[in-house]
């Protein structure tokens, strides 16, 4: 299989193909970029960085809530070839002055607005920060241009993430250009995302199923993106009903609570919407069942971890077939050893 494109190709690409057309619409707080917009924005991250010497396999944390900035810079690191390590604060709370330590991060971008602790917890790890009310206006004087110096190749480190730390403390787990290109690739595959769909996401976008299919298949595809900083029963389907969602992520919690809390409306109320995922943790037949049969909305079911690629597969009220695997996956696994690396240990005094 043909390896699929990194993040600096399909920037441009996309850019090139659909240019004015809106690529990201927030919904809370409100705001937008287009193809174009994103791919300018982001050679503007290059030139910062490259100016500022950063090399390959070095760890830039952005450290923010979902919006344009969060958006920009995450793709913009990568665009450049350096490792962008994405952290929530909300999500991480008291965890995250250990986790910043571990990271030991080159550069920390951060969002003030995230209060005391964050910036405590930032001061503490010793990188140079840069909140973002410093950040854009030097962002905004360098040139919307290729960088000619772009670093990193596709065994180099791209992404540094953090597990949810479900069942202990939150674990790092790297992977390189290339696994992220395949991991965004094959869920754009499985989901069949489209050209036409906008995709509902209010996951914190540090966790790596927002990035893959949200984020990066999303760009794969030239599929629209909404985004919300979090979710919303209030606002949930009007969010769906007026940004003409088409397809909307999902996770147990949510469909569970709009069954313990149900809103009058159905899927024949929502006519673009294709269906909707569950992922991130075990969704019963049952309770599936239940909810499709409730708002007529189907659901497609996802599995994976962040030290893995993800899978979906059909649950319906007939036959339950396995699909066969997406083209991004099988050589995914078969050279998962050279594609996801260890960090080496932070060197301790």
């Amino acid at each position: 299989m043909t390896r699929p494109p990194d993040v600096d190709a399909l920037l441009g690409e996309q850019a090139r193909r659909f240019g004015d057309r809106v690529y990201l619409e927030c919904v809370d707080p409100p705001g937008r970029l287009t193809f174009a917009q994103l791919d300018a924005s982001c050679h503007r991250v290059a030139h910062f960085l490259a100016e500022r010497g950063v090399r390959a396999n070095e760890r830039i944390t952005v450290l923010g809530d979902n919006g344009p900035a969060f958006v920009m810079l995450f793709f913009g690191i990568l665009r450049y070839g350096a490792t962008v390590n994405p952290l929530n604060a909300e999500v991480l709370g008291p965890d995250l002055p250990r986790v910043l330590y571990d990271v030991a991060p080159r550069l920390v971008l951060w969002d003030r607005a995230l209060g005391d602790q964050a910036a405590a917890a930032v001061a503490a790890c010793g990188a140079e920060a840069i909140a973002f009310d410093e950040l854009f206006p030097r962002l905004a004087e360098q040139p919307a241009s290729p960088c000619p110096r772009r670093v990193g190749g596709p065994h180099d480190l791209a992404v540094l993430d953090y597990t949810s730390g479900t069942t202990a403390a939150a674990k790092g787990v790297a992977l390189t250009h290339e696994a992220f290109a395949y991991g965004c690739d094959g869920p754009a595959r499985r989901f069949d995302l489209r050209e036409s769909d906008r995709v509902l996401e209010y996951r914190s976008l540090a966790w790596a199923s927002p990035q893959l299919l949200s984020l990066g298949g999303t760009l794969h595809t030239g599929t629209g993106l909404v985004l919300a900083r979090r979710f919303s029963h209030h606002q949930f389907f009007d969010w769906i009903r007026d940004q003409r969602v088409s397809i909307v992520i999902g996770v147990p919690t949510v469909i569970n609570m709009l069954l313990d809390r149900p809103v009058a409306l159905t899927g024949a109320d929502l006519p673009g919407l294709r269906f909707m995922t569950s992922s991130s943790a075990p969704l019963s037949v049952d309770r599936q069942l239940e909810f499709e049969d409730r708002y007529r909305i189907p659901i497609v079911q996802g599995c994976g971890m962040t030290e893995r690629t993800s899978d979906g597969q059909r649950v319906s009220h007939g036959a339950r077939p396995v699909g066969a695997d997406s083209p991004g996956r099988l050589p995914h696994r078969r050279s998962r050893a050279r594609r996801r690396r260890r960090l080496p240990l932070r060197h301790r005094p």
